[in-house]
């Protein structure tokens, strides 16, 4: 029954771009130790991977995407990294001490929230695209190629 299910196809999708571009386009930037803000490079190259794939897929069944996905890729992982981590200090932490962790974990999930509540209304921040299932696989088959030239 999962074969059938969209979330199935995304994901697979994802992994799937980045198991075959993530390397070859880390080699091709020279990404190595010692950059200032290599984090942010890497987060990119993943992005970019996992995008290239999902993209027909999702306009082919949803019919739109966000074009400020991308940059909410590179930076809400880590705002959720540290809630995690402020939410499991809060844990061991005292009573008095885990509601001071708490407090300060949920205004910035509410932050977080307010931020995405404000970017949706952003002009142009949602593409509408018409794609077929045939020209989507058509696109995937290329990507495809494309990652298996690249290897």
């Amino acid at each position: 029954m999962f074969l059938f299910s969209l979330g199935f196809y995304l994901s697979f999708g994802a992994t799937f771009g980045i198991l075959l571009l993530y390397q070859p386009i880390s080699n091709m930037l020279f990404v190595g130790e010692g950059l200032r803000f290599d984090w942010i490079i890497q987060a990119s190259i993943l992005t970019f991977s996992a995008l290239l794939f999902t993209l027909p897929i999702q306009l082919a069944c949803i019919g739109t995407t966000s074009v400020l996905g991308p940059l909410y890729n590179l930076f809400v992982p880590l705002f959720v990294g540290v809630m995690m981590f402020t939410y499991l200090i809060s844990l061991l932490l005292p009573h008095s001490l885990a509601l001071f962790f708490a407090y300060g974990t949920e205004k910035m999930t509410w932050g977080l929230l307010s931020l995405f509540d404000h970017a949706y209304k952003v002009p142009y921040g949602l593409y509408s695209f018409s794609l077929s299932p045939c020209t989507a696989m058509v696109l995937f088959y290329s990507l495809f190629q494309l990652a298996i030239f690249f290897w």
